[in-house]
């Protein structure tokens, strides 16, 4: 009998040795958990400079509470005044400090219930378990049960690590399209597929000289791939001038890189240009949209001929055929007889700016022309020799090769202000601000969205007639 006993005693000290054992090496393997962690402090061991990386605000209430658009970050007010960060996994050596930061634990039972109305429709959404994260206080915490694909390690003074786990290369493109949101919104294709079915926590470009800025949800991020910043944020003012070399999407899925090729204009006008564009005119004189021009004009009182001669002038009177020298001889300084043309010239359908790229391509889609531009000056004006109160800003690009295309002067105005835009471009600077002399005279392209919407087409009619049958009451 004292032998077994001995023998029971040995097997109970070795259960009791391993279980220690056991104990002392999970704590010493540590804790995952998913946490709410403020842009800041996620973005710090990120980007170059992550200090401006506050909160988003918002008016609307309902955005910043709908997990369709904002999925990937939380709120730590149940109004939805603004999102506050990202819900991202961390690695944690010791759950017990977790509290220290100021959260609360998350766990299987908790339960938040959001209603939104997004296009007047009310819609009620449980956000249970790991759920419930995406309303509640910043460094609140739910524990993992398995290890993430990827992570951030908490460290001893409370920051946190750069993102650890696997990364994906994705082959894709992207490009910078006009949109009224943003001064710079990105197109992304080739990433729709991997990030289906994950949330997109944030995002960070990497220029070509190594800097880097990270994006917020809703203010930069739309429904994963869409990408957006406003060039006078000191944030994204650090991209001016760089080329965007690289996309990382930041997922708990891992991240997933696309490598790309983006200029980012150092101007203050290109920014707002981003996007391609085809002649005005003949898209103003499409019957469809007659009735409105009738509409706007009977604002000021014009109806029946005095209408429909005004109608006549505001499209026709823009779209002639003579410019420079032939324009000149044509019409031989008499303003009543002078048509401008407003068309795109040199065999161009369309023209297209992206940072500080212009390109142009022909009506069969054929590309005419790429090069990079720079600013170089304003110009001031001029018809008949008088000045007109306006300024021509001019860019010209250092390619030798670039032609009639060396030189591009666009009026100040953008899509997001007249609904339209105006511009010239040629080989010579000489008179390229007047209106009247030189191989530019009576020639100044109008253009708009190849994608406009009917409701932007109808904005810049109003905008014409108010500018035009307006001055004569």
């Amino acid at each position: 009998m004292k032998k077994i006993s001995v023998v029971l005693v040995a097997l109970v000290l070795c259960v009791v040795l391993a279980l220690s054992a056991s104990a002392e090496e999970k704590t010493a393997e540590g804790s995952y958990v998913l946490m709410n962690i403020p842009y800041q402090a996620f973005y710090a061991s990120e980007v170059t400079d992550s200090s401006a990386l506050d909160a988003v605000s918002s008016s609307t209430f309902m955005k910043t509470r709908t997990a369709g658009l904002a999925g990937g970050s939380y709120h730590t007010d149940p109004a939805g005044s603004d999102i506050s960060g990202v819900i991202f996994p961390v690695f944690v050596e010791d759950l017990s400090v977790l509290p220290t930061l100021g959260g609360a634990e998350v766990t299987e039972d908790s339960q938040v219930e959001i209603t939104v109305t997004n296009k007047g429709q009310e819609s009620t959404t449980v956000f249970t378990g790991s759920e419930a994260l995406f309303e509640a206080a910043s460094y609140s915490w739910y524990v993992l049960e398995d290890a993430p694909k990827s992570y951030k390690v908490l460290n001893e003074d409370g920051s946190f690590g750069t993102v650890q786990g696997e990364s994906t290369a994705l082959e894709g493109n992207a490009i910078f399209v006009y949109d009224r949101h943003a001064d710079m919104v990105m197109k992304v294709s080739g990433a729709d597929d991997a990030l289906a079915d994950v949330n997109v926590s944030g995002i960070v470009l990497t220029a070509d000289d190594g800097t880097k800025v990270g994006l917020r949800h809703i203010a930069n991020i739309w429904r994963k791939t869409q990408i957006g910043f406003a060039m006078d944020s000191s944030i994204y003012n650090a991209l001016r001038g760089k080329r965007i070399a690289e996309i990382d999407f930041v997922t708990i899925s891992g991240v997933y890189t696309m490598k790309v090729d983006l200029a980012v204009s150092d101007d203050e006008l290109l920014p707002y240009l981003n996007g391609t564009y085809i002649d005005l005119f003949p898209e103003f004189a499409r019957e469809e949209y007659k009735d409105y021009w009738m509409e706007c004009l009977a604002a000021y009182g014009l109806e029946g001929e005095a209408a429909e001669g005004m109608y006549t002038y505001m499209t026709q009177g823009f779209m002639g055929t003579l410019k420079g020298q032939e324009a000149i001889d044509a019409f031989g300084g008499d303003p009543a007889s002078m048509i401008f043309d407003c068309y795109l010239e040199n065999g161009l359908k369309s023209v297209t700016i992206s940072g500080d790229v212009i390109s142009g391509a022909d009506q069969e889609g054929n590309e005419v022309f790429r090069h990079a531009y720079h600013y170089m000056d304003s110009v001031d004006v001029t018809f008949f020799g008088q000045p007109v109160g306006m300024q021509l800003r001019v860019y010209a690009t250092d390619d030798a090769d670039a032609g009639m295309f060396t030189y591009f002067a666009f009026a100040g105005d953008t899509i997001a202000q007249s609904q339209h835009v105006e511009f010239r471009y040629g080989g010579t600077l000489e008179n390229i601000g007047s209106y009247d002399e030189g191989e530019y005279a009576y020639w100044l392209v109008g253009a708009i969205n190849d994608n406009y919407k009917e409701a932007q087409i109808k904005a810049c009619i109003k905008l014409f007639v108010d500018e035009n049958a307006g001055e004569e009451e």
